[in-house]
Order: C-alpha cells, then structure tokens, then sequence
C-alpha cells in the first residue's frame, strides 16, 4: 500500500496547515479564519490564535492533537469576563473582578458571592432572540467558598420554561438537573471547568442566570456577604456551544474555520484508492460536513461526511453519476470514529471502527482527482466541523482485511 497524504495536526503557519506526507507542499492545506479564536492547550489553559491559523487544540484527557474546525458564531454577552458590569443585573449579589488567575493565565477571574439576606443570589442576564431556534449559555466556573453553581436558562422564553444544572467544582459532576436539555461540561487547568447548557427558545427574549450555591438543588439561602464561587468567560450563542469567544463592551463574532486544496493531480490516483479520517462531529447541527477528494466540482468526487440527518454517510460520484450512496447507520457521530472507503473498478468497500458497512462488487471510478477539502469541493461551504485526529489518503484500493485493520481503534 502507499500513503500519498497524511494530515495529523501538527505542522502550523499562518495561512498553512501542512501534511506528514507528502513532505512537500503539495500536500499543505489552505487555511483561512479572518479572525482570532481560541483552543484549549495541552495544559488544560484556553489560549487565542491569530488570523488564518490552524486550531491544533487538545481534548479533555488526550494526549494526542486534534484540528478544531468550526461554524462562525457570535457570543451575544457584552461583558464576558467583567461581572462588575451593568449589563450584568445582580439581586442580592455581589462581584469582584480581578481576583483569580483565569483560564487564560491572566489576572481577570471574577468571584460571585450572596449578600447577608435569606432569599436566592444571582447574576442575569437578557437576549433578543430569534423564536424557534437552539441558543447556549456557557461559563467558567471554579470552587471558592461554595462548590456549586446553577446555570440556569429561565422563564417561559424557553421551551419547557425554566431548565437548569447544578455543577459540583469540586469534581466536576452534574448534581440536579431539568429533563429535556442537552448539557455538558469541560476540565481545564488549576479546578476551572466550562459548563453549557442548550434549549430552544419560544419568545424573541431569552433570559439566563448563574447562580452561587451552597450545595446541590439550593438557589434561596441565608449569605454572609462573602462566600460564593469563581467565574469567568460567559458566552451565549445561537445553535450550539463552541469555543471560547472573549468580548468587552460589545458583541464578538469567530468567523468560521476553512480549510481546503491539499494535494493535486500528480498525487492522486483517480482508478484506485482509499480515503480515511478520524474525526467526531462537534454536534449534532443538522448540516452537511463534507471530506472532499474531488475534481474540484460535483462531478467526480469521494465524500466522507455527516449528513443532514446527523448521520454518517460516503459518496462516490463519477461523471456526475452516483456510484456510491451509502449511511454507516447506528454510527454515533458525536464519538471519535475511523472511517474508511476504498474504490477501484472491481471493488468498493466501507468500513467504520473495524466493521464492514458496504461492499460493492464494481463502479465507474471518478476522474481527474485533484485536490482534498474539510468542505464542499467548492471550498466555500459544508465545512467538515469536527475534532479530527487524522485525515488519510491512499493510492491504491485495499482488501477486506487491510480495511478492517486500518479502521479498528
């Protein structure tokens, strides 16, 4: 077998995110984010990069890179680490800003804390919203005097009005929690952790609130001006959590990662090959998130992608013909899955994780291959937002039993 490209997230520079294999730059990607952005380090801190640069992040527990490729959003909090701030409404609350080293290393960490009255403590918030679509409220949050803290998506501007989850600082965990919303939290480094919470909206307004408390299920209780908990980075954005999108004084947009043209077509075989990526969908969001290996158009084209129906799914299109159309169904895309498909004019197969999904006698190949795209063959559109590890291309089809090897974690 030979490997004519090779991407696993290491070699970056402005502009580039270059390939293993080849060792030139034949095999570099395009990269292109007119603006900064943030990973998550190796050290567990949140880190911004510039313009046009690759996001080589880590996940929580790995010690492997990951490429970070993800849609633009904007974070609708004007004051994202300042609590002190009026945007920010604070009944029976009190703030401090600057007192804690923050996951950015920087002196900006923020301490929430209830006032000495017996009644619930809290910061809130208020959004202009568009009616029937998902929004997220994310923050940072570290044990001070309380390990706890409700983050709270409140009132009836919510589908099944007022959803919240209790955070435990202390290890990380979900105390009490409301039916029906999808949830979830990330370690990083010195006890911070990022915690989200996502619903739909029913009205044009949507109001949050974070909440110190002093154990589990507890929002009303007696303060004594003093204790409470830690916070820092609040974001609310449409559709789902991402990454970090710092502001101050007014609302911030990260424009969505692109990366294309890795390879050519004295690279590429057109009569035989296989594709390979090993990635996990950032969400479930309902769009087409498209590997590319094309002739630069729809008409011959090798696609690895998360359909609309957030399923796994592979095509091969040759003079603008489908040969192959086929879902790996039960394929969980939120995991970290490897993913295969090798052609040839004999043979096609497609395997996930170490099993077959479809093996198919004979096709007409595609022709004139000639570059690899995380998009739409276009580059402009469907970029493949996800986490991946590595990205494959061969140059002749393999058997059975090399697929299956290749793709068995």
């Amino acid at each position: 077998m030979s490997k004519v490209l090779e991407m696993s997230p290491q070699g970056v520079a402005t502009g580039v995110l270059g390939c293993q294999i080849p060792n030139t730059t034949a095999g570099d990607f395009t990269v292109a984010r007119a603006s900064t952005a943030a990973i998550t380090t190796k050290d567990g801190l949140i880190e911004f990069v510039g313009n046009d640069i690759a996001r080589v992040e880590f996940l929580q527990g790995e010690t492997c890179p990951v490429l970070l490729t993800e849609p633009q959003s904007t974070n609708l909090v004007t004051f994202s680490e300042d609590f002190t701030d009026v945007i920010w409404n604070k009944p029976n609350l009190l703030a401090s800003k600057d007192v804690v080293t923050a996951p950015d290393t920087k002196l900006t960490g923020n301490k929430i804390f209830a006032n000495s009255i017996n009644t619930t403590h809290y910061t809130s918030n208020s959004f202009t919203v568009v009616n029937g679509e998902d929004y997220a409220l994310s923050v940072f949050v570290k044990k001070a005097e309380f390990s706890w803290v409700a983050v709270q998506l409140q009132g009836t501007g919510w589908l099944g009005s007022t959803m919240q989850v209790f955070f435990n600082t202390d290890d990380g965990t979900f105390g009490t929690v409301s039916g029906g919303v999808e949830f979830g939290s990330q370690a990083l480094e010195d006890g911070w952790y990022r915690v989200f919470i996502k619903n739909q909206v029913v009205s044009t307004t949507a109001n949050i609130r974070i909440y110190p408390c002093p154990s589990d299920n507890t929002l009303s209780y007696l303060g004594n001006s003093n204790d409470g908990v830690y916070i820092w980075g609040a974001q609310f954005e449409k559709d789902n959590n991402t990454s970090y999108i710092a502001t101050s004084g007014a609302i911030a947009t990260r424009l969505k990662d692109q990366v294309t043209g890795a390879g050519d077509a004295a690279l590429f075989n057109d009569a035989e090959g296989v594709l390979y990526v090993e990635s996990k969908a950032l969400s479930n969001s309902g769009t087409d998130r498209i590997v590319s290996l094309s002739d630069g158009t729809t008409s011959n084209r090798v696609y690895v992608f998360y359909d609309t129906n957030n399923e796994l799914n592979f095509f091969i299109v040759s003079g603008g013909v489908f040969q192959v159309s086929q879902v790996a169904a039960g394929v969980d895309i939120l995991n970290m899955n490897r993913m295969a498909i090798s052609w040839s004019a004999s043979s096609t197969l497609i395997y996930v994780d170490g099993t077959e999904i479809l093996s198919d006698p004979s096709i007409t190949t595609p022709t004139g291959l000639s570059t690899l795209n995380l998009s739409h063959p276009n580059g402009t559109s469907n970029e493949f937002n996800a986490e991946t590890n590595n990205i494959r291309v061969y140059d002749v089809a393999f058997t059975a039993q090399q697929m299956e090897d290749l793709t068995t974690p």
